[in-house]
């Protein structure tokens, strides 16, 4: 099976990745954008009560945007696990799919499927019997933190329902055949939308839980994503000569093989979803104001990086396919267009950074203090979207390639650079908000340096997974 490299092609595998990567990230701005809009209806009580003094205190709908921003990418921090395990076994079908091995691209699907159902259960533990320890040590306002854990009580439900969906994105990408991805994408949008409304401020019948409701409202609206996604998954007969859900045992071999290829991956994720999180830990020292502004603006950003990293993605499964078939010089080609169409739609979507930050703020929250203050923020994203724009399509590229190990090495570079400059600007050099966020423009910069390097050194020819 061969994957054509025209630009018409690359599209038509990116265009329901966006969909579903937009499904994804839709979840936290959803939850973000009815949260900014809470009101203060009571007298804070309990353990908030006596964090807040006379200048400090601040309203439920800053402090719900406070947490809800920090927790989704804790969240995340967790979910990409089992996304970065996907994209090791999307590697391995891609390269079946290449070789003409129908069958293996069952098999390892089938593997990779059970792995995740079992990831999934160890990561809910977690998230529900240690997270209350660990976020004493990073929020330290106790309004923010209380608001952070019952958002996240809820949320965690969902991450059976996100890894399911990220095994039929493997699987879907790796063959290039992503249009179910649009169907769980409308899922998502419309059952997220109404059930934010409804459980948030207790709308229809239902209670009005705040905070608490954004989260089970999230999760309710992966499990029915989920569903939809499974049940076009049986009767898709195009999967048939793959031999999906046979489930003859598990392939210790394909197991090995995706778990090495995944680990790295996994790894990469995990620093650069955890560099988020410890980058927003510093924030928080600049005041909740200042957190609440950078969740707003990091929802914005995520969604302005859509294009990029689904081309991303796609450059991914190409460059396996490529390597699969043994065509090596179209590894050239296939990463120069996917850069470029990538450059092209982030260009596009740019515009509306530059000239409506203030409304693109406005649909998030209604906090014009918010607003005001994160109109250079998101100017300054145009900037950075475009780095992300070429540099993720870089780096997929390397690990479409089969070299996790040394994509590793270039996360962890990226990471701990963009991190030191982090820490010791905000905590010893007293810069502010806006320069720590164009600190940003470093990390992508690092990161595809050692990229681009690696692609056009030929290191990669030979390699096995």
């Amino acid at each position: 099976m061969k994957i054509d490299l025209s630009y018409k092609e690359i599209w038509r595998i990116s265009y329901p990745l966006m969909l579903f990567n937009l499904a994804q990230n839709i979840i936290g701005v959803t939850d973000m954008v009815f949260l900014g809009r809470l009101e203060d209806k009571e007298p804070v009580s309990g353990v908030a009560a006596l964090s807040q003094t006379a200048e400090a205190a601040s309203s439920a709908g800053e402090t719900a945007l406070a947490a809800c921003g920090i927790m989704g990418i804790y969240y995340l921090v967790f979910m990409m696990i089992g996304f970065g395990l996907s994209r090791g076994a999307q590697i391995l079908i891609a390269r079946r799919a290449g070789e003409k091995r129908y069958l293996g691209i069952g098999e390892v699907f089938d593997n990779l499927l059970v792995a995740e159902l079992v990831l999934a259960m160890v990561l809910f533990l977690f998230l529900q019997l240690t997270s209350s320890h660990i976020l004493w040590y990073f929020i330290t306002d106790p309004a923010v933190y209380d608001a952070a854990y019952e958002y996240l009580f809820y949320r965690s439900f969902g991450i059976f329902f996100s890894l399911i969906g990220f095994a039929l994105l493997s699987l879907y990408t790796g063959i290039g055949q992503t249009r179910v991805l649009s169907f769980i994408t409308v899922t998502i949008l419309t059952t997220n939308i109404l059930l934010n409304y409804s459980l948030i401020f207790g709308k229809f019948g239902f209670p009005e839980m705040g905070i608490a409701g954004a989260g089970l409202a999230s999760s309710l609206a992966e499990v029915c994503a989920g569903i939809v996604g499974l049940s076009y998954v049986m009767v898709d007969k195009k999967l048939k000569p793959y031999g999906i859900f046979r489930f003859s045992g598990l392939n210790w071999e394909n197991m090995k093989k995706i778990l090495n290829i995944a680990s790295p991956v996994v790894l990469n994720f995990l620093i650069g979803l955890g560099g988020w999180f410890v980058f927003f830990t510093f924030i928080q020292k600049l005041g909740v104001r200042a957190l609440a502004i950078s969740s707003v603006v990091k929802w914005i950003y995520t969604f302005f990086t859509i294009p990029s990293w689904a081309i991303g993605s796609t450059a991914n499964a190409l460059v396996s396919n490529v390597l699969g078939n043994e065509e090596y010089a179209n590894l050239k080609p296939a990463v120069q267009r996917s850069c470029n169409l990538s450059l092209l739609l982030s260009a596009a979507t740019c515009i509306f950074l530059l000239l409506i930050p203030d409304y693109l703020l406005g649909i998030i929250t209604k906090d014009a203090e918010v607003i005001q203050a994160g109109v250079p923020l998101v100017q300054l994203l145009t900037v950075i979207v475009l780095a992300a724009a070429v540099s993720n399509v870089l780096f997929n590229a390397v690990v479409g390639t089969g070299a996790v190990r040394q994509s590793l090495v270039m996360a962890i570079l990226a990471v701990v650079f963009y991190l030191s400059l982090a820490y010791f600007g905000i905590n010893f050099w007293g810069i502010g908000l806006l320069a720590a966020w164009s600190l940003e423009m470093v990390y992508w910069l690092v990161l595809a340096a050692p990229a681009l390097w690696y692609l056009s050194s030929g290191r990669w020819k030979g390699l096995k997974v």
